[in-house]
C-alpha cells in the first residue's frame, strides 16, 4: 500500500478540524491515544475499543461518543476486549463527581433501547387508536387505499394544537430510537412502524 498520500494528509491537513465538521466526508479514524481523551466531537456516534483501558481514560473515552448532537440521543461503544469489566471501578473513582450515583452507569446494553422503542411504538399506537386511527389496518393496505387512510389519520390528529404537538413529539421519539438502534439487525422488526409514523408526521408538516 502506498502510505505516502496518507502521510501527506496527516502532515498538511487539519484532521482535527475536518473530523469535528459533521459535513466533512472524513468519517473514520484509527486512534492510538491522543483523541481518546479531551477531544470533543459531539457528532461522533460510534467508538470501537480494541485496547485495554481503565479509570479516567476509560471514562473519557466513553464520553467521546456520549454527546447529544442534532437527532443523536446516544452513542454506540463496541467493546472488543472486555474493557467494560473495568467500568464499575472507574465509576467508583470518578463517577460521583460527574453526577453519577452509586450503582448507576452511563453505559447500557442496546437491548434497553429496543425496549424503549417498543414502548414508544405502543404509546404512539395507543394515541392513534384513541382517535379512531387503525394503525394495523394501514399497515396491510397499499396504493390509494393507504394514502386515504393516512390522510384520514392526519385529519383525526389535527383536531387540536395539543393533539398535533403530542403526535409529532411521539413520532419523533420513535424515529430517533429506531435510528439509535441501527445498524443492529434488531431494528428491522420496527422499520415498518417507524416509517408509517414518520410518513404521517411528514405529510402533516407539508399541510
Amino acid at each position: 500500500m502506498d502510505i505516502a498520500v496518507h502521510r501527506k494528509k496527516i502532515v498538511k491537513e487539519d484532521l482535527d478540524k475536518k473530523f469535528k465538521d459533521s459535513a466533512d466526508p472524513f468519517r473514520i479514524v484509527f486512534v492510538c491515544a491522543m483523541w481518546m481523551t479531551g477531544f470533543d466531537v459531539p457528532s461522533c456516534s460510534t467508538i470501537y475499543l480494541d485496547k485495554p483501558m481503565r479509570n479516567h481514560t476509560l471514562m473519557q473515552t466513553i464520553a467521546r461518543a456520549n454527546r447529544v448532537f442534532g437527532e443523536k440521543l446516544n452513542g454506540l461503544v463496541v467493546d472488543y476486549v472486555g474493557v467494560f469489566r473495568n467500568l464499575q471501578k472507574a465509576l467508583a473513582i470518578y463517577g460521583s463527581g460527574g453526577g453519577i450515583n452509586e450503582g448507576e452507569t452511563p453505559v447500557k446494553d442496546k437491548s434497553v433501547l429496543v425496549e424503549q422503542l417498543k414502548n414508544a411504538i405502543l404509546e404512539t399506537t395507543g394515541f392513534c387508536t384513541e382517535r379512531g386511527i387503525d394503525i394495523p389496518k394501514i399497515q396491510t393496505v397499499y396504493g390509494f387505499d393507504r394514502i386515504k387512510l393516512i390522510d384520514d389519520a392526519i385529519d383525526a390528529i389535527l383536531t387540536s394544537d395539543e393533539s398535533k404537538v403530542k403526535y409529532l413529539s411521539m413520532a419523533a421519539t420513535v424515529v430517533r430510537l429506531y435510528r439509535s438502534i441501527l445498524p443492529d439487525p434488531a431494528a428491522n422488526d420496527f422499520y415498518q412502524m417507524q416509517a408509517l409514523f414518520a410518513k404521517i408526521a411528514e405529510k402533516y408538516a407539508h399541510l
